[in-house]
Formats: structure tokens, sequence, C-alpha cells
């Protein structure tokens, strides 16, 4: 039986065609893994701020009696609500830790004061950080919001 010319196999055109198919299924492969590694980087970092903002909660927890009192336990002498004294300085990315709008918690307010003052029962803070491999920059912030009781520990001005 003799053979057609059509059935001989590949043409030169045939393959270039494939193996330039084949390039931009492999190119488009690659640009989705590298921007994958980009995401897990960033979720990397929003996990790490998250941490460090719960770290500044678990800082503050220990003092809020004498925090709520006006003072800090470690300190002796009375002293307003610093952040800084809560946030360790060393990080391993570019955060920064602030109190979220600028609210500065007066742990020193009494419950019972006259006149309608409420004692705080909540610390507002925002992280951000610099990421520039991702074009969205709106993923660069961390808000936490704690709250926490008044502790009256049977005082009625507080601990």
């Amino acid at each position: 039986m003799p053979v057609s010319k059509h059935t001989q196999g590949f043409s030169l055109l045939e393959v270039l065609i494939a193996m330039l198919l084949a390039a931009i299924a492999l190119l488009g492969l690659a640009a989705a893994q590298l921007r994958a590694l980009q995401h897990v980087s960033s979720s990397l970092q929003f996990t790490y701020a998250s941490l460090e903002l719960q770290n500044v909660v678990e800082r503050v927890w220990p003092q809020l009696c004498a925090l709520q009192g006006g003072s800090l336990a470690t300190g002796g002498a009375a002293q307003n609500f610093a952040l800084q004294n809560f946030v360790l300085a060393n990080y391993a990315m570019s955060l920064q830790i602030t109190l979220t709008a600028g609210q500065l918690p007066d742990f020193a307010t009494a419950p019972y004061v006259t006149g309608g003052v409420n004692p705080p029962t909540s610390l507002a803070l925002t992280a951000t950080w610099d990421d520039f491999r991702l074009a969205d920059q709106t993923l660069n912030t961390v808000d936490l919001v704690s709250s926490f009781p008044w502790l009256i520990n049977g005082n009625p001005n507080g601990c």
C-alpha cells in the first residue's frame, strides 16, 4: 500500500507552531508562579504584623490594673500611656505600629467620674509596612482593636 505524502510526519512549520504555543504556556505558568510567590510573601508579612500587634496587646494586659491607676507597674512613678513602652524596637521588616487615628487612651480616667467621662475599654492599633513587590499598597496595613475590661476589684475608683 503506498504511503501518502501527508502521513509521513510533522512539517517544520508545525513543529515551530507547537514550540511557540508551548513557550507561551510555560511563560504563563512562570508568571503565575511568580505572582503566587509574591502573595505568599505578602501573606507572611501580614501574619508577622498581626502577631506584633497582638504582642503589643499582650504586653499591655499585665500592666492594665496599674495603667488604669495612672502608672506603669514596672515604672513606679505615675506615667501616661506611651505606645513605645509596649512596642519592641527591632523588626525583620519596615513595620510601623501606631495608635489608630492617634487615639491616645487615658487609662487614668476613673469609671465613676461625674460629668459623663467614659473610661477607655479598647485599644486600636495599626501596623503599616512597605512592600513594593505588589502594586496594591492597600494590602500593607493591619488594624487591631483589642477590648479590655475596667478592673474594679472592689474599688469604686478602679484597681
